[in-house]
């Protein structure tokens, strides 16, 4: 019960400070949290309090990141790809970035090509 009201403090404090030009507490979802609009350059981005540790995530996505060069222009094209389609939200059903990122990881490592260049050129189309 607390999470929830400390977000909507926060989210009452941003809108003040007119911070940003969207802002939603989403206090039913497993993990609290705000799902913000930034009102200087309509960036959206969450706010999640008291998670365990969240560099753990973040962490293994530099991991793969570092492993499969391909990740990151895959990760940004599809990210836009389902923003254009309003299918990026988790809340509303969509697919979020983590989960995306999992997916293409998934994709890469299924792939001989996606790591090194032995890659079996039956397979290989690129």
């Amino acid at each position: 019960a607390d999470k929830p009201r400390a977000l909507r403090t926060l989210a009452d404090v941003m809108l003040k400070r007119e911070l940003v030009a969207d802002i939603e507490v989403r206090a039913s979802a497993k993990f609290p949290i705000l799902a913000c609009t930034d009102r200087a350059t309509g960036i959206k981005y969450d706010v999640n309090m008291n998670i365990q540790d969240p560099t753990d995530t973040s962490d293994w996505v530099a991991q793969q990141s570092d492993k499969y060069p391909a990740l990151k222009p895959l990760l940004l094209f599809l990210k836009v790809f389902l923003r254009q389609r309003d299918v990026q939200e988790t809340f509303t059903g969509g697919v979020g970035s983590y989960l995306l990122t999992v997916m293409i990881v998934a994709f890469l490592n299924q792939h001989n090509s996606s790591v090194g260049r032995e890659a079996n050129s039956i397979t290989n189309l690129g």
